[in-house]
């Protein structure tokens, strides 16, 4: 039996998927969480957009006032660089987090300071 439009509606909509959550992990590593955390935002502006457009849907000012709240937060939100070094007072240099040098964890609490 050959394939239904639904059956192709279907394979484009898994093959769409792949490509976003491949793109969403990628993105992840590469700008960090935080940063790719703002694609919940991006998906809720162009949804409405979307169904502004395309459902010929009507909205009240202040929810295109939120969408441009939203989009202005969006654009303030960079994604994480290299970090460079802070300098003290003393003139002693801070490494930052990123500069690839390995740390050591700070030490544990006396074990009668630890409260059950």
């Amino acid at each position: 039996m050959p394939w239904q439009n639904a059956e192709w509606a279907l394979l484009l909509s898994s093959l769409c998927h792949v490509v976003a959550h491949t793109g969403y992990i990628w993105l992840v590593g590469k700008a960090g969480a935080v940063f790719t955390s703002q694609m919940a935002y991006l998906v809720t502006v162009s949804a409405v957009l979307f169904s502004a457009l395309m459902l010929s849907e009507i909205y009240s000012g202040w929810v295109w006032s939120a969408l441009v709240l939203m989009s202005a937060g969006l654009a303030l939100v960079q994604p994480h660089g290299a970090r460079q070094p802070i300098q003290e007072i003393s003139g002693k240099t801070i490494r930052g987090r990123y500069d690839g040098k390995a740390r050591s964890l700070p030490k544990p609490l006396p074990r009668w300071r630890l409260r059950p």
